[in-house]
C-alpha cells in the first residue's frame, strides 16, 4: 500500500510537469536563451592541445577539466541558459536534461534531448529546438559540438528523448 501511494504522488509530479504551451507561434528570436544561443553560432573546438576558451569556461562550470575534444553539448546549453537567468541541469551528460524546466511538446526554442549510440543507453545529445522538416521527419537543432563547433544540424524525429521548456532562476 505504502508503495502504491509512492507512486501516486510521482505520477502527481510528472503530470504538474507537463505545459502546454499556446500554439501561436513563438518568436524564436525573442527568447533571451535563444538570442544567447544565436551569438555562438560558429564557436569551433581548436585542434590540438589547445581548447577554446568558452567552451572551457563551460566546462569548467560543470566541474570538467577544460578541454575542447570531449563530448561539450550539454555544457554549451547549461552555460547559455545560466547566461540567460534560466535552469539548466548543472549536469554534463545530455540525457539529465529531461530533468529541466518544464515537459512540453515540440516548441520552437524549446531544449530538445536526443539519444546517441542507442536509445536505452545513457549517451546522448541536447540543444535547442529551431523547427521541424516540412514533412516533420527530422528537427533542426542548435546546438555545441555539432561537428566540433556550435551551429544548427538536422536530426531524425526519432532520435528525440524530450522536449523541455526551459524556466527562470
Amino acid at each position: 500500500m505504502r508503495l502504491l501511494g509512492f507512486f501516486q504522488r510521482f505520477l502527481n509530479l510528472f503530470r504538474r510537469s507537463y505545459v502546454k504551451l499556446p500554439v501561436e507561434t513563438v518568436e524564436i528570436g525573442r527568447l533571451r536563451w535563444m538570442q544567447r544561443a544565436y551569438s555562438y553560432v560558429g564557436l569551433r573546438e581548436i585542434e590540438g592541445v589547445k581548447s577554446n576558451p568558452k567552451i572551457d569556461e563551460w566546462l569548467k562550470a560543470m566541474h570538467l577539466a577544460p578541454n575542447d575534444e570531449i563530448p561539450w553539448c550539454s555544457a554549451a546549453c547549461n552555460g547559455i541558459l545560466a547566461e540567460s537567468g534560466m535552469h539548466g541541469s548543472g549536469k554534463p551528460n545530455a540525457r539529465s536534461f529531461l530533468l529541466v524546466g518544464l515537459r512540453c511538446d515540440f516548441k520552437p526554442g524549446c531544449i530538445v534531448i536526443l539519444w546517441r549510440g542507442s536509445i536505452n543507453g545513457w549517451q546522448g545529445h541536447v540543444g535547442f529546438a529551431e523547427k521541424l522538416s516540412d514533412d516533420g521527419r527530422k528537427i533542426r537543432v542548435l546546438g555545441g559540438n555539432q561537428g566540433d563547433e556550435f551551429n544548427s544540424a538536422w536530426y531524425s524525429i526519432d532520435r528525440v528523448l524530450g522536449y523541455r521548456w526551459p524556466v527562470s532562476k
